[in-house]
């Protein structure tokens, strides 16, 4: 066993280090299950070989996943190094460099057995073989019962996968109709069923837990490995699977299709399309967590919603439905421009409202109010899709009133730039959008009540959207021009408040450590004096002038240095010189040590007391005490425990404990409950990375501070807040941060681009709309 933990420990350290590990018997091992290139399990060829078709969409799809899996190994590889070299204990250091080195060695034979499991998938789903995988149901099982029949390890795998398995198929359950239709057609099946699909995320996620199989690691390496395939693997899909239906769709694989999904991602009965009336030129934007869209998408979502009931999108505006003629875009431009130029001087607080519909409707009406001009769907759709995007600005309460007037003075030109560009909406360069984040992006961390008009940032975000709403007519970069200062005053502030939030930080830490070393300092000199009867003068020594002593040397050299230890034994020796000692070895030693001691004493005091002359003074006060108790010189009553007073100043706090439940008052079992609950909140505050902003509430009357978790001080165990300027606003112990978040007093703001997140969510509200449609 030594030796082979021996082994086990160069091993470590080789990998550590970066020496190479592999070798080329690294992916001997045999590989169990799964099939290749067709073989059946006894090595013959499969009896149902892939359409030409298919297998293109088979290749592409592994070369692409390929990629994504040498990311994904690296990834591991230095997260691994990273939490060993973090490791609180030996064993968990080993556990991290073992399953390091495993990664290494079976990375190419992970990434066989799944080219594998792929390979046996697309067989089955051509010959009809293909079932959904356990690990994919909606919900897991976690009853007792089925505790008993499934090994936790099992278990956690399954629980795992599942979780990865659900949230794929929510973000993906467009492009995954559309792929899932097309590959049936491709294998002329009837179907449409999503366990269909080879490509589909249960069978993805379940090829791959077969694949990692291969590894040699514990169960929560492998759930680590599972998070890394989730982060990198499985958020980049929407990109697979539009370049696959793309293929699909080149080869003359059902062009368009007119679908409808409930809310089980089950396929229904067709509705009618609106991807003619968009192009199909139009391009794929990926949002925010994996969501991607496209204007012909978004024409589908809407046309769906129009079809059962408009209610459900809030102030929805059929313009196409108009009775006049239909207004050419070019005239709508003209339009929108005159009244940009027309509102341009008026006050800025009058923006501070969702204005489109109605500016829309004023151009439309211009002619013949009872017969307003009609628009073209298309034109219909971003109308209404830019219009719910500022509705969503308006009432983010994560944006200061300030700010959230500022974005809205823009409702004309965003609209214009979105009309004359299909891309606007899929170019997250655009910018027209990288303004809107910027203008955002600013506003973090400010106060509702802060005096915005003398904020250098603010003027320049004033300047910033005075200047689109001056110039902008038809030339894009308007909008760039006006962004440049922008920036450049926003990276200039990032860069003072950094600076000021380093030394904030630094002088955080620098406090913890000091009231950790008094802590300490006081702890000591308290067990070591508390029972001891001393004279005053003494008893005021140790207290006053050593206990500095003593924190000096905490914060140089630490409580494990022998300088500590030989300062506490210090205190120990002085208490024994203060004793009446009478027999001749104990006076033979006191007179050897006494001037070895006072040496010590002043040797340490040079650094907590600067004048000479006090030290001086000091040390021959305690030699003077020293030799009167020895000489009987100093009456009895001279000899005193430490005052109530001293014991304070050393921390002590007369009379504090805990109280039992019959003596707590109603609101104090609240709060020893709210403690004994607070450990799931303690998690999640260790989780909680720094940078992120809250909205914490203070105090019982509602206030809240907009701040940013800075640092966690460890001296302290605390965390510390602070505003957008850097400086420290709050500190919070991590049991009192825990018993706040659970309490609701912390909300955290959602930090993403603001065009991305809103359009995330009205995305998302829209399928949401329209599945729920499709049930009722």
């Amino acid at each position: 066993r030594a030796c082979a933990a021996a082994v086990t420990r160069v091993g470590a350290a080789a990998v550590a280090g970066g020496m190479p590990m592999t070798s080329n018997n690294d992916n001997m091992r045999p590989l169990s299950g799964g099939s290749n290139n067709g073989k059946d399990g006894k090595g013959g060829r499969s009896a149902t070989p892939l359409p030409s078709l298919l297998n293109q969409v088979k290749e592409h799809a592994v070369s692409a996943l390929d990629h994504e899996l040498e990311r994904l190994f690296a990834s591991c590889d230095d997260l691994f190094f990273d939490l060993s070299s973090r490791a609180s204990s030996n064993a968990e250091q080993n556990l991290y460099f073992e399953s390091m080195r495993e990664v290494r060695i079976m990375r190419a034979g992970v990434a066989k057995r799944f080219h594998q499991e792929l390979e046996s998938v697309f067989h089955a789903a051509v010959a009809g073989k293909l079932k959904s995988r356990n690990a994919t149901s909606p919900e897991v099982d976690v009853s007792a019962e089925h505790l008993s029949l499934v090994q936790h390890d099992d278990l956690e795998r399954e629980v795992a996968i599942a979780g990865m398995v659900n949230k794929a198929n929510a973000v993906y359950q467009e492009q995954l109709y559309a792929l899932t239709t097309r590959l049936n057609v491709v294998a002329d099946k009837a179907g449409l069923s999503l366990s269909d699909n080879p490509l589909a995320p249960e069978h993805l996620c379940a090829s791959f837990a077969n694949a990692c199989d291969t590894l040699d690691i514990s169960i929560k390496a492998r759930i680590i490995i599972y998070k890394q395939f989730d982060r990198l693997v499985i958020s980049q899909l929407g990109r697979l699977y539009n370049s696959a239906n793309t293929l699909l769709v080149s080869a003359g694989i059902m062009p368009k299709i007119r679908h409808q999904i409930s809310k089980s991602g089950a396929a229904t009965a067709p509705v009618s399309g609106a991807a003619a009336a968009y192009g199909a030129g139009d391009t794929v934007s990926e949002l925010g967590d994996g969501m991607s869209f496209d204007l012909a998408e978004l024409g589908a979502l809407l046309e769906a919603v129009r079809s059962t009931d408009t209610t459900r999108i809030p102030n929805y505006v059929a313009y196409a439905a108009n009775p006049g003629p239909e207004m050419p875009r070019t005239e709508l431009l003209q339009q929108l421009h005159a009244l940009q130029a027309a509102r341009r001087a008026s006050d800025e607080n009058a923006h501070n409202a969702s204005i489109i519909r109605a500016l829309v409707q004023q151009i439309l009406s211009s002619r013949s109010p009872e017969q307003p001009n009609a628009l073209k769907q298309s034109d219909e759709d971003i109308i209404n899709l830019v219009a719910m995007f500022f509705d969503f600005v308006l009432d983010d309460r994560n944006l200061p009133v300030a700010v959230q007037a500022l974005i809205s003075r823009l409702q004309i030109p965003v609209l214009k730039a979105a009309l004359k560009d299909k891309s606007f909406f899929s170019n997250g360069h655009h910018p027209a959008r990288r303004l809107i984040n910027t203008l955002a992006q600013g506003a973090i961390g400010w106060e509702d009540a802060t005096e915005v008009t003398r904020d250098a940032l603010y003027k320049a975000m004033s300047r910033a959207a005075q200047q689109v709403l001056d110039d902008y007519a038809d030339d894009e970069n308007v909008f760039a021009s006006a962004l440049y200062p922008l920036e450049r005053a926003l990276e200039q502030q990032a860069k003072r408040a950094s600076l000021i939030e380093r030394r904030t930080n630094q002088a955080a830490e620098g406090e913890a450590r000091t009231k950790l070393a008094r802590s300490a300092a006081q702890a000591v000199l308290f067990e070591k004096l508390q029972k001891a009867a001393l004279p005053s003068t003494i008893s005021r020594f140790l207290s006053e002038d050593w206990l500095n002593a003593l924190i000096l040397v905490h914060l140089r050299h630490g409580e494990d240095s022998a300088q500590w230890v030989e300062s506490c034994q210090l205190v120990d020796d002085l208490v024994w010189a203060c004793k009446r000692h009478s027999d001749s070895r104990s006076t033979a030693r006191l007179e050897k040590i006494k001037p070895a001691l006072l040496e010590r004493i002043d040797h340490a005091l040079i650094d907590v007391i600067n004048a000479e002359e006090t030290r001086v003074a000091i040390i021959q006060e305690l030699s003077t005490v020293l030799d009167q108790v020895q000489t009987d010189a100093l009456p009895q009553d001279e000899f005193k425990p430490i005052t109530v007073q001293q014991a304070i100043d050393l921390g002590h706090r007369p009379g504090a404990g805990t109280k039992s439940w019959k003596d707590m008052t109603a609101l104090e079992r609240q709060q020893a409950q709210y403690q004994e609950l607070v450990y799931e909140f303690i998690k999640k505050v260790e989780e909680t990375p720094t940078g992120t902003w809250v909205k914490y509430q203070v105090d019982s009357s509602g206030k809240t501070l907009t701040c940013k978790l800075s640092s966690h001080v460890s001296a302290s165990d605390s965390y510390l807040f602070v505003n957008r300027l850097g400086f420290k606003v709050l500190e919070k112990g991590r049991k009192d941060f825990a018993y706040d978040m659970q309490r609701g007093r912390v909300q955290v703001i959602e930090r993403g681009l603001l065009f991305d997140r809103v359009m995330n969510r009205i995305v998302g509200n829209m399928r949401n709309d329209r599945y729920a449609g499709a049930t009722r």
